[in-house]
């Protein structure tokens, strides 16, 4: 009946695109939701990570003897790391790829 009449064809498309565009906002509505959720659940999840940071500053500090005890040169290194930090990140993976390949053949000059 659309095939021989432009006007109810055009009509037809209009409530068609009407229909999907109904839709595509349900769909947009659903999708906020969603995002309105996990944006929670990420603000929570950081609330707890904040949490747990001085936790781990005090544990890393109660151990810090321990590690200097068993690996003499431990905060030379940890230094040496803290420095490294500020470089750009590919001479940064250089940087960590060389000290682990020397720390492999033994041959690492570090001063402890």
């Amino acid at each position: 009946m659309t095939q021989n009449d432009s006007h109810l064809l055009r009509i037809a498309r209009l409530e068609y695109e009407f229909i999907q565009r109904q839709q595509l906002s349900q769909q947009c509505n659903e999708l906020d939701k969603q995002k309105d959720v996990m944006s929670d659940d990420i603000e929570s999840y950081k609330k707890r990570m904040e949490a747990v940071k001085p936790i781990l500053t005090n544990i890393l500090g109660a151990l810090e003897p321990a590690q200097e005890f068993y690996n003499p040169g431990f905060r030379a290194k940890r230094d040496m790391y803290k420095t490294a930090e500020y470089l750009p990140s590919p001479l940064y993976v250089l940087f960590v790829s060389s000290v682990g390949y020397q720390e492999y053949l033994g041959k690492l000059s570090l001063p402890y």
